[in-house]
C-alpha cells in the first residue's frame, strides 16, 4: 500500500511540475513546397536574385529527383538558401528566429562531396492578448530533389 501511495505522490508531483495546463496546441498554417535549381541557386543568390524559388503546386507527383546529381555545398550554403527562402515565405530573415534543431545528412557514397540534405527547425516567441505563443518554422533542403 505504501508503494502505491508513493507512486501516486510521485505521479501527482511530476504532473504539477510539468504544468500540464499550459500545453501547446499545434496548428499548421502553411505547408508548401518549392522547387529550386540546385545547379544555379547559389550563384543566383550571390548575384542578389530573389526569383530562385518556384512554388510546387502539384505535390502528388513524385518530384524532380536527380539521384546522380551530387552538390558540393557547405553548411553556410544551406544557411544562405534557408535565409532566402525564409525571407520569401515569412518576409523576415532567419536572424529573427531561434534555432531549435538543425540536421544535415549524406549517403555513404557522398562523403567526399559533403551534405546532401539539410533541415532547420526555428521558432520565436510572440506575445498575444492570450499570453505567449511559440511560432515554429521548418525548412528542408534536398538538392537531389531540387
Amino acid at each position: 500500500m505504501k508503494r502505491v501511495l508513493l507512486a501516486l505522490a510521485i505521479l501527482l508531483g511530476s504532473m504539477l511540475a510539468c504544468n500540464i495546463d499550459q500545453r501547446e496546441n499545434a496548428t499548421s498554417k502553411m505547408d508548401k513546397e518549392y522547387l529550386i535549381d540546385s545547379s544555379t541557386i547559389l550563384d543566383a543568390l550571390s548575384q542578389g536574385k530573389k526569383d530562385v524559388f518556384f512554388e510546387w503546386k502539384d505535390t502528388s507527383e513524385v518530384g524532380h529527383i536527380s539521384p546522380n546529381k551530387v552538390v558540393n555545398w557547405k553548411q553556410a550554403d544551406y544557411f544562405q538558401i534557408a535565409d532566402a527562402l525564409h525571407q520569401l515565405v515569412w518576409n523576415e530573415p532567419l536572424s529573427n528566429m531561434n534555432l531549435y534543431l538543425m540536421h544535415f545528412s549524406l549517403g555513404c557514397s557522398e562523403t567526399s562531396s559533403g551534405f546532401q540534405y539539410a533541415q532547420f527547425m526555428l521558432y520565436k516567441i510572440i506575445k498575444t492578448d492570450q499570453g505567449e505563443t511559440r511560432i515554429k518554422h521548418g525548412i528542408e533542403i534536398d538538392p537531389r530533389k531540387n
